[in-house]
This record gives C-alpha cells, structure tokens and sequence, in this order.
C-alpha cells in the first residue's frame, strides 16, 4: 500500500459566504478572514472567574513513568481510520503502515516531551474546519468547527489518559456521562424520563 494513496486531504468545494452586510465574499482571503473573525469569539473565551474545584478532593501528585515502547505501539493501533489530519498532514493510517519503523522514534520523541515536560508549539496548534449543519451554506452561523490535532500528539494524549482515568474517574460525579467509557448522555436522559415519570 503506497503512501501517498493513505494521505487523503480535505477536497476544497467553492463556498461562498455573506458577511454580517450580507455581501457575497468570493475571494479566498476574505472568506478565511471571515470564518476567522467567526471562530475566533467561539474558541477564545475568557477564563472563568470562579472555577469549578473539586474541594474535597488531593490533588493528583503521582509521578508517573514514562511510556513504554510497548505502550506507544498499543496506542499507535487503536488510531482511528479515515480521520483527518492535524496541521502535519500525517494521518492514523500513516503511522500504521510503517508501525514498525517509526515506533521507536515516536517513542523517543514522546518521552523527551514527558521529561521536558513540554509540548511543542506545533503540537498547540489545530485546523478548525467548519462542518455544515443546516440552513444557508453561505451563512457562518449554519457551521459547526471541529479542531484537527496532529496525529502523533493524541498518542500522548492516549498514554496520558491512562494514567489519570482511575483518579479522575473517582472523582467525576456519577452525573457525568458524557465522554466517559461505558457511559452516554442517552442514559442520563432515560434516567431524566424515569424521574420525570414518576412526579
């Protein structure tokens, strides 16, 4: 299997959009400045002024090893097929093609980060790429953005997760269902049915 035959892009499609004048924008400039001017409010909200603490709570001061080989190669399988790429351009099914080759400097990349305990300024940065949901295509509004990380920081982000999930699901109220394994927003609303059955 070639390479190149894994590496899919996004297909660019001419999209059109009106700005908040209802202007029709067709150059490319302006239509990035506008999901830009559109995102930007969305994603960089301001810090919360009473966070939420989990009081009665330690916090988590465990040192944790670094990841193994073994453990980089797991997380390297269980990568998802035909999801979009981060910023690198390099997809779940790159890494798995050539499993064997780039394990051990995935590895050693990752444990250099765990050590620095720094994650690079690439590794910061996600595509946001607007996903229609209904309504007028040319209309910012009718969009939802996902973000696009680069592939190789979620394999950090895998090995971090299995490190913390035991604590943090001792301390992640039952009420929580939502992207948690095992569980799914659907019970909370069987559960809110039931309740509400019942009154």
């Amino acid at each position: 299997m070639k390479i190149s035959s894994l590496r899919k892009h996004f297909k660019p499609k001419e999209i059109f959009l009106r700005n908040e004048n209802d202007n029709l924008l067709t150059d490319r400039d302006d239509i990035v400045e506008e999901w830009a001017q559109y995102f930007d409010p969305l994603l960089n909200c301001r810090e919360p002024s009473n966070p939420f603490l989990f009081k009665d709570k330690e916090p988590n001061r465990e040192d944790y090893p670094e990841p193994t080989i073994e453990e980089v190669a797991k997380q390297i399988k269980t990568l998802k097929n035909h999801k979009a790429h981060g910023e690198d351009g390099i997809t779940g099914e790159i890494l798995k093609t050539g499993a064997e080759n780039l394990v051990k400097y995935i590895h050693r990349l990752i444990n250099l980060i765990w050590q620095k305990e720094e994650i690079p300024k690439e590794w910061k940065t996600a595509l946001v790429y607007p996903i229609h949901k209904k309504g007028d295509k040319q209309t910012c509004n009718n969009y939802r953005g996902i973000a696009l990380l680069n592939v190789t920081y979620k394999i950090l982000s895998y090995c971090i997760l299995d490190r913390i999930k035991p604590w943090a699901e001792e301390i992640i109220g039952g009420y929580q269902a939502g992207f948690r394994q095992n569980r799914s927003t659907i019970d909370q609303i069987f559960i809110l049915r039931q309740v509400l059955q019942k009154i």
